[in-house]
């Protein structure tokens, strides 16, 4: 046989290895996600597509919990605003794309393949100020959150900022062409906690800032109205590069959450993955609410042993 040959079928070997690994591949995300194949955008050469329900956080979470391991690393932001990671072992990358009314497109290229171009602003270094571990966000002008502080330059913002138990704080941000080089947070006085809200304390990691968002993917801006339910945490570098993120915390009322280190998906760096320091509950009441001639009696607010803390309520007596 002559060598021409002889390459051709080792050729036409590997691509049938490759496409059944793809096929594989494919099919255990369909299984995982729930996804439905369809055509890729002609931007995404060499690649698969599937249309999955769901925002890109819910889609991630999936993801790792039908196929753990599949991921090694952190998800890095991504074409179309969407997300990023590598699949070592199928020599691949995937990305998450939003497209609008709660769904997502999953990708799956070749590494080898050409990747639309992710578009980054000029980067300047940021150092933020933020000594109570207070939760902001800043809005630029189409109130849209910003996730990448190098980018925020020559204009006025709407700086966020707020805690569970604390006064939330909004006021503009005025910025200079040449960029945000310092952020320093004010300091946030004490505040009352509304009715049937619940507090999610979020860890303190230098370099990063973090996003929490409810399960249709919209934004809080303040921490103080947290209503009972579930919410996403993303976390993002300065530079607007994704790290870690932790799904599906969980807000109940009149209880403080802390959410530890190991409750995100990947370490941040140089941090040790240990639970954060007890949290500091509100002031009870100085004195208790009238109660009338209704025949109900008011219970101060107290911590419970595991360290939660139980809001004053009105109890027969």
């Amino acid at each position: 046989m002559r060598l021409f040959n002889l390459g051709l079928i080792a050729l036409l070997s590997l691509a049938t290895t490759a496409n059944a690994s793809l096929l594989s591949l494919m099919s255990d995300l369909r299984g995982a996600t729930g996804g439905i194949a369809q055509s890729c955008p002609t931007t995404y050469e060499q690649s698969s597509c599937l249309r999955v329900d769901g925002t890109m956080i819910s889609v991630v979470g999936k993801i790792e919990a039908g196929l753990p391991g599949l991921i090694p690393g952190s998800w890095r932001d991504g074409p179309e605003a969407g997300l990023s990671a590598d699949i070592p072992g199928e020599a691949r990358v995937i990305h998450l794309v939003p497209r609008g009314e709660g769904q997502t497109l999953l990708v799956v290229q070749g590494v080898a393949a050409k990747a639309p171009p992710v578009t980054l602003p000029p980067s300047t270094e940021v150092t933020v100020e933020n000594p109570q571990g207070a939760y902001y966000v800043i809005l630029d002008a189409r109130s849209a959150p910003v996730r990448d502080l190098s980018s925020v330059r020559g204009g006025t913002y709407q700086l966020v900022v707020s805690g569970y138990g604390k006064a939330t704080t909004r006021q503009a941000l005025s910025v200079p062409a040449t960029g945000l080089g310092r952020l320093r947070l004010p300091t946030l006085a004490p505040g009352a906690v509304a009715p049937g809200t619940g507090g999610l304390v979020l860890p303190s990691v230098p370099g990063y800032l973090f996003m929490v968002q409810t399960a249709s993917g919209e934004v809080v801006l303040d921490l103080s109205t947290l209503k009972p339910g579930f919410y996403d945490v993303f976390s993002y570098r300065l530079d607007g590069t994704a790290g870690p993120m932790a799904i599906t915390q969980r807000v109940e009322s009149g209880l403080v959450s802390a959410i530890p280190l190991t409750a995100f998906n990947t370490s941040f760096p140089g941090m040790p993955s240990v639970p954060l320091a007890p949290v500091t509950q509100p002031a009870a009441p100085a004195a208790a609410p009238s109660s009338g001639s209704s025949g109900r009696c008011w219970v101060n607010g107290y911590t419970r042993k595991n360290g939660t803390y139980v809001s004053g309520y009105y109890r027969s007596c």
